[in-house]
């Protein structure tokens, strides 16, 4: 049986998709999808490095998946091996690997699809002074982007806006393997 994951943040950028995986991904090993009964937010914090911020520990959001019923995200779904599964697991350490595959449409037939949704104890709630990192943003708009104006208004329409600072700057995580699964060493 296949394994599929699926791209809502970062992700749906195929650059960043591809430092991940180790190999080139190409428009044509991916599926446009929707997501039914989830939502999309910033909620997930992560403490980050920051050069540009005197490389003092930040607590940047990240973009994360809610289960909601009634409600629906668009992404990018694409397929991957274990030894890839295993390399997004480590990317994605603050975030829980769930099967959703009976939420996605068009469905996957022929294996199961995983989204990583953020764990309750890296919740936005339980953090002081969260910042929206530029960079983040910039590789998440460049995926959006990439995808044509259809999917980016849906993207828009989809995601729950963030009404937090944001600052600029390189950032790396702490964790060494995430730099490297996220061409960040």
């Amino acid at each position: 049986m296949k394994s599929y994951i699926l791209g809502y943040g970062s992700l749906i950028n195929l650059e960043s998709a591809s430092k991940t995986l180790g190999r080139i991904i190409s428009d044509n090993e991916v599926l446009i999808v929707d997501v039914k009964n989830y939502s999309r937010l910033w909620r997930l914090v992560i403490e980050v490095i920051v050069n540009d911020y005197q490389n003092k520990p930040v607590n940047a959001v990240f973009l994360d998946i809610a289960d909601q019923g009634g409600k629906e995200l668009n992404g990018i779904v694409i397929e991957v091996s274990m030894n890839e599964l295993k390399k997004l697991d480590i990317r994605e350490k603050y975030y829980s690997r769930i099967n959703i595959t009976k939420c996605i449409h068009p469905q996957v037939q022929d294996g199961k699809v995983f989204a990583y949704q953020g764990k309750p104890e890296f919740f936005v709630e339980n953090f002081a002074n969260p910042v929206v990192l530029t960079q983040y943003l910039n590789i998440v708009n460049k995926g959006i982007r990439h995808w044509g104006k259809e999917f980016s208004d849906k993207f828009a329409a989809t995601t729950q806006p963030f009404q937090f600072r944001m600052i600029d700057g390189d950032y790396k995580f702490y964790n060494k393997e995430q730099n490297i699964f996220t061409g960040r060493d």
